[in-house]
């Protein structure tokens, strides 16, 4: 590695999924909001990250417990933030987008990447190119339906998303 630039974004980061379901038009529709309830987190739901929620529906979700469940997962999948890192090294033609590398860092942190794109200079002295992100366990919300403040359904989720930003 030659040089290395990071950058962070939070495009794509919500902390509260709300999952709209209905089976037919004679069933009563269910809604399950899952939030993000980890005092220590920095997306915390009404935390300094605010209350972004992504709001979902899907016919296939006709119980409280499968909103629950299918809001979990969506929150699991974004609550981290896109975090970027562009790495000028020597050239290696084995290495394509889709490759997980371990970068190690002058400081000695090594973090798995995942390579997003590869550029490839024209001539052989000039370094290669890879745009990365990073690779990573998604940070989990509490989640226990009815005994915790991160799970609302039904009417308690609308009323959740007062002031909330909704992507």
């Amino acid at each position: 590695m030659v040089g290395a630039d990071e950058s962070l974004n939070r495009t794509g980061v919500y902390n509260g999924v709300l999952m709209q379901g209905q089976a037919n038009g004679s069933d009563a529709p269910v809604a399950a909001l899952v939030t993000d309830t980890d005092p220590d987190s920095p997306t915390r739901w009404g935390g300094p990250f605010g209350k972004v929620a992504r709001v979902e529906q899907s016919s296939a979700v006709q119980t409280v417990e499968q909103a629950t469940d299918a809001a979990q997962t969506l929150l699991d999948r974004r609550l981290t933030f896109t975090r970027t890192l562009t790495v000028t090294a020597a050239p290696n033609p084995a290495l394509e987008a889709g490759d997980v590398i371990t970068v190690v860092f002058p400081d000695g942190r090594q973090e798995d990447h995942a390579i997003d794109t590869v550029r490839v200079g024209l001539t052989a002295q000039e370094p290669q190119v890879f745009v990365l992100h990073t690779v990573s366990p998604p940070t989990a919300a509490t989640l226990e339906p009815g005994g915790r403040p991160g799970v609302y359904v039904n009417q308690a989720a609308w009323e959740q998303l007062d002031e909330a930003v909704l992507v």
